[in-house]
Order: structure tokens, then C-alpha cells, then sequence
């Protein structure tokens, strides 16, 4: 049962940065790059004093992945996790979707130029880069993402997937089985779709 209360998590303000990029929504370079400074050097202290991160709550249990309906151009994604989720629990998981994002946003999902994956039984050492390819390929890039919610034990992100391929979306998983590990228990992740109790905005529903 979701607790009545929900809300969203966002620290990102204006600047130039969202301007080149073209963001509809604020953007959030300075969070983002924070997220991911605290998070590098509080493992890095942590470890080094062996001690435990107040804020890491992972759980061995495997996280669970379902897909529902799919719309690249307005996808929700959702997470159930196995408590409800501290301050410190909603940025690191802010961090891990506000990078995503940006490696998508840069084209990084791009299927149709994995030349390094493609070189076959040869080592990648030494191998010849056919740059002439990468101005063939089509472009494959994110063009927006909304802010983390929260409602009780759930988050859930809204996404436009715009031209990147479905590869973006197994490295997504990937990152999560072993963030759900590591930092916050996740005890499922679901892609597509609308959860009955906790609708979603009717700008993003008609889109």
C-alpha cells in the first residue's frame, strides 16, 4: 500500500549547459556532478576507515525486472524498493538516472556503432577505428527526463528515450542488479506502463 504523500526530488538549476542541450526541463549538471563527487569520495572514506555508509542499504536479493507497455517518447519507469527510501537513498539514485541520461543524451546507446564489441575473436588492441562509419550512423539520443518521485516504498522517473536504441535500456538494468547490491535495495524495477494507484501527470499520459 502506497503512503498518501508523494514527491519529487530535484536539485538542478539553469545555465548555460541546458541551453546547448536543448533541456526542457531545468538543468541539472552541478547536482549531477555533486551526486556523483559525494558518492565517489564517501566509498573512497569509508572504505579506508572500514567502516559502513549510513546511507548504502543494499540487499543481496536479486532485483526483479518486468516490461510493460513501452513508449520510448514517454517512458515511466518505476522501482519498488524493499524500505522506504532516505534523503540519501533518492540521490543516489537520482545520480545513477541523471548519468544514464547523460550518456544517452550524448548518444552514448547508439546500436548501429559498437565497433569495439564487433571486432570478433581479435583482441581490440591496435584495431582500426572507421570513423567514416560514424558519420553514416543515425543519430540515437535521449531528449528528456523529469524529476525522481516518491510515494511510500516507490520512485518513479519519467523519460524520452527519443532516437536511442533498446540498448540503452539493458544497460540501465545492468547498472541497477549491481546498484540494488551495493547502495539501495531495489526490489523491482519496472519499464513501461502506469501503476493503477499512483497516476501519472496528463501532459506526460496524453503524450
Amino acid at each position: 500500500m502506497h503512503a498518501a504523500h508523494s514527491s519529487s526530488f530535484s536539485g538542478r538549476s539553469d545555465n548555460s549547459f541546458c541551453t546547448r542541450f536543448k533541456y526542457k526541463q531545468p538543468c541539472w549538471r552541478d547536482q549531477w556532478l555533486t551526486h556523483i563527487s559525494r558518492w565517489t569520495r564517501s566509498g573512497k572514506v569509508c572504505a579506508a576507515l572500514g567502516l559502513q555508509e549510513a546511507a548504502v542499504r543494499g540487499s543481496p536479493k536479486p532485483m526483479k525486472v518486468q516490461f510493460r507497455e513501452v513508449d520510448t517518447f514517454s517512458l515511466w519507469i518505476w522501482f519498488e524498493l524493499h524500505q522506504s527510501p532516505s534523503n540519501d537513498d533518492l540521490e543516489l539514485l537520482d545520480a545513477v538516472l541523471s548519468s544514464w541520461f547523460m550518456i544517452g543524451r550524448l548518444g552514448g546507446f547508439n546500436a548501429m556503432n559498437l565497433q569495439a564489441m564487433y571486432v570478433g575473436d581479435e583482441s581490440v588492441s591496435f584495431m582500426k577505428y572507421e570513423h567514416e562509419h560514424t558519420e553514416s550512423a543515425l543519430q540515437a539520443v535521449f531528449h528528456d527526463m523529469g524529476s525522481v518521485e516518491h510515494k511510500g516504498n516507490w520512485c518513479r522517473c519519467w523519460f524520452d528515450l527519443g532516437t536511442s536504441d533498446e540498448l540503452a535500456l539493458d544497460v540501465l538494468i545492468n547498472a541497477l542488479l549491481n546498484f540494488s547490491r551495493e547502495n539501495v535495495g531495489i526490489k523491482q524495477c519496472i519499464i513501461g506502463g502506469v501503476n493503477a494507484d499512483w497516476p501519472i501527470p496528463s501532459v506526460q499520459a496524453d503524450s
